[in-house]
């Protein structure tokens, strides 16, 4: 290791394929090696570094032969594999992505959800979810352009607007990325938590940018907000399905469930719920520019 930076070798007797995976919740990347088996390799091995916590082998599979190395991640650090030119050595870099320099020239659609006449749900404290959404967009925002982007919002103030109409404006100015905010509510009050929702028709290249966005967007809400990770998910919400770009729908809590309804209207929460939106963001744009 050194730095934010780890290097990891693995070197086998023959040649070898390999694919890899990233899985969320918690972090991993997995690379299956394709043709050979463990050997000497530890079941397990403590790295503690910035970027891995620790590498776990095992003999995945037989006939054929795979074994499969998970790397535990820390601190959203992103990847980058390569294999010697005899096939024999595989090289794994962890890193910290440098994500300050990632939204400069970006143009990012903020929708705040809902609005007059449609306030989207209630709480039963008042709460209204136009207000709370509207709140944290504005924040998302003013961070967003701290950092170098140009950001769209779909609705500055208080009167509702269409739903095409939203990514209309996102896809007129050629956006990169379109994210709307809300407050999820179900009849039962006890259910709590956050998600990060895609478009569930065919899963294209748009969609799978989509999926990558969620899961760094919903990551960094729920290491922070501390509320349960109900993950990503998929549904036809219509901004998610006519914005020409990436897009994610965050459902940041649940203004039916009473302690989560005075949670969002704390400055805590929506500072931090922006703050996260934000990284996340951030993470996803470092990993396209170190693709």
């Amino acid at each position: 290791s050194a730095g934010a930076r780890t290097t990891t070798v693995v070197k086998a007797s023959a040649p070898f394929s390999y694919t890899q995976s990233v899985l969320a919740n918690p972090d991993r990347l997995v690379v299956d090696l394709k043709g050979i088996v463990p050997g000497e390799l530890a079941p397990a091995t403590n790295v503690n570094s910035q970027t891995v916590s620790q590498i776990r082998t095992g003999h995945f599979q037989k006939n054929p032969d795979i074994t499969r190395v998970v790397f535990d991640l820390k601190g959203g650090a992103l990847y980058d594999i390569s294999v010697s030119s005899d096939g024999k050595t595989l090289t794994v870099q962890t890193y910290i992505p440098d994500i300050e320099g990632s939204y400069a020239g970006k143009i990012i659609a903020v929708d705040a959800g809902h609005g007059s006449p449609d306030p989207g749900a209630t709480g039963k404290l008042g709460t209204k979810e136009k207000d709370i959404t509207l709140d944290i967009a504005k924040r998302v925002k003013n961070l967003l352009e701290a950092r170098g982007a140009k950001v769209i919002m779909t609705r500055t103030g208080e009167p509702e607007i269409g739903l095409y109409e939203r990514t209309s404006k996102a896809n007129s100015a050629k956006a990169n990325i379109f994210v709307s905010i809300h407050m999820n509510a179900n009849d039962n009050a006890a259910l709590g938590g956050t998600s990060t929702y895609v478009y569930s028709g065919a899963k294209n290249a748009r969609v799978q940018e989509s999926e990558r966005l969620a899961r760094y967007i919903q990551s960094e809400l729920v290491k922070v907000l501390g509320l349960r990770d109900i993950g990503v998910k998929y549904d036809n919400f219509a901004v998610l399905r006519t914005s020409n770009m990436p897009a994610v729908l965050c459902e940041l809590a649940f203004i039916s469930n009473i302690p989560e309804e005075k949670y969002m209207n704390t400055d805590g929460f929506k500072n931090t719920a922006a703050e996260a939106i934000v990284q996340g963001i951030g993470r996803y744009f470092a990993e396209k520019r170190n693709a």
